[in-house]
This record gives structure tokens, sequence and C-alpha cells, in this order.
């Protein structure tokens, strides 16, 4: 016996207080605008998707690399253990310093 299932896409939302900044310099703030949460679209079968939650994702960011203060768009890394795959992994937000 064989099961056919197509794989399904779910929009998750993680919120930006959840978001791992990384190399954020001393002395320096971040803001993310208005912006409240990110939505991630995640592909897998309908009952691992069942199971996901947002706190099952990590999202994080490198500020490192950031030469000075200004408005840049940066990527987020979005990491998920188990077999989901994220559409658009390298989505840009603005990110203020």
């Amino acid at each position: 016996t064989v099961t056919l299932e197509a794989e399904q896409i779910r929009e998750m939302k993680v919120p930006v207080t959840d978001i791992n900044v990384i190399g954020m310099p001393e002395g320096y703030q971040m803001y993310f605008g208005e912006l409240e949460e990110v939505t991630i679209p995640v592909s897998a079968l309908k009952e691992e998707l069942d199971e996901l939650s947002s706190e099952d994702i990590v999202v994080k960011l490198n500020v490192s690399a950031l030469p000075e203060e200004g408005t840049y768009s940066l990527p987020l890394q979005i990491y998920i253990a188990g077999n989901y795959e994220v559409y658009a992994r390298h989505r840009h937000y603005g990110l203020y310093l």
C-alpha cells in the first residue's frame, strides 16, 4: 500500500521580540519600526504542520557586519528542526539602528 499526500503550507507568526540578535554593538538599540511579528511560510505534511508551533522556530539576525548607524534591510536566518521547509528563507525586514 502506498499513500501519496501533498505537502501543505502554513504561515507561522513569530514575534520580533523572539528574534535572536547577534553582534549588537554596545550602546546601540535596534528597532523594527511598527513590525510586531514576522510571517514565515512553512511547508510540510499536514500532520507535521499540526504539531508545529512558533516556539519551534528559531529566528536569528546578525548585525555584526553593519558599519554604522542607519537603516538596513537584512536577511533573517530561520531554523526549524524536523521535516519542514521554509519558503522565502531570506525574507528582508527593515532594521533600524
